[in-house]
């Protein structure tokens, strides 16, 4: 088991080195937008510290190495290996709620965690639930499968706040919406399925941003039309959320190609998260972006 968490250490250690990062000004800067975005949401109200905690818990559901690990482990050991993973990934999140003073969450956290990593997730469960995605757009058909229970939760969360009328919740859900959605760029597709594309690199992504921008409306826009018929003195600010939060997305679909085809998450919470602490930064991260996906991509269309 040692060796095993000793690879997944050394394999993100390269990850780094092919982006060209340090490994000591990733930790950093993933430090920085980390306890920004946290202490963004705790700080709010109590309601955002429970979004919190679903936060934490839909990240640490994203971990792959589990399913690598439950073929390679005995029963045992893989149990064991779980509540490394779970001590691990629930220390940061739990220092951020010690320092708030939300000490009663802490153990709801780590029971969150532990049910996400012991049972089944529902694609897992239901591989073929019904989608309102046609099959072209892989991206929301496999992300809307694997992220089905805390979309339901955060939709949930929206008719919460129309029945309590708490507006604030339901502009927190619906924008968390676009974060979720941002998480299904987070794997690379095999280099086939790009090079399949009759198209010049910036086709292909105007194609795959305008995608991302249609769909990801489609998945939101019925909760946002009944916030703003319940709330309709604060619909100027649903229109908002709903123009301004594609820009998530778009960010996270030409993140991945610029490192296409390696897979490079890091660089794409980071972009993510920067843009989410200081939205004025899309005008200038985008056209980078953009500009560097075009360039890598010439090898492959």
């Amino acid at each position: 088991m040692r060796f095993y968490l000793h690879l997944q250490y050394v394999r993100f250690r390269r990850i780094l080195q092919e982006d060209g990062i340090h490994p000591i000004l990733a930790c950093g800067v993933f430090l920085i937008v980390f306890v920004s975005l946290s202490q963004l949401i705790v700080s709010g109200s109590e309601i955002g510290v429970w979004l919190y905690v679903l936060v934490a818990a839909i990240l640490f559901a994203k971990l792959r190495s589990r399913e690598l690990a439950r073929h390679i482990f005995f029963r045992r050991s893989f149990y064991a290996l779980i509540l490394i993973e779970t001590i691990l990934f629930s220390t940061p999140f739990a220092l951020v709620l010690l320092f708030n003073r939300f000490y009663y969450l802490i153990p709801v956290l780590i029971m969150a965690l532990l049910g996400v990593a012991f049972f089944k997730t529902p694609h897992q469960i239901l591989p073929k639930i019904p989608t309102p995605f046609y099959q072209r757009p892989f991206e929301f058909v496999v992300g809307f499968r694997r992220t089905f229970i805390p979309i339901l939760l955060l939709n949930g969360l929206i008719v919460i706040s129309i029945v309590v009328g708490n507006i604030n919740l339901g502009l927190v859900a619906l924008s968390a919406n676009y974060l979720v959605i941002a998480g299904f760029y987070s794997s690379t597709e095999p280099v086939l399925f790009v090079w399949n594309y009759s198209l010049s690199t910036n086709q292909f992504l105007r194609y795959k941003t305008f995608t991302a921008i249609i769909y990801a409306n489609v998945t939101v826009l019925p909760a946002a039309f009944f916030l703003g018929l319940f709330f309709p003195s604060h619909w100027h600010i649903v229109v908002i959320i709903c123009l301004l939060g594609p820009l998530i997305p778009v960010t996270s679909v030409l993140s991945k190609y610029v490192t296409f085809p390696r897979n490079s998450e890091f660089i794409n919470t980071v972009f993510i998260g920067f843009c989410i602490l200081f939205p004025p930064i899309f005008l200038f991260v985008i056209p980078y972006l953009a500009g560097k996906a075009s360039e890598n991509l010439k090898s492959y269309l």
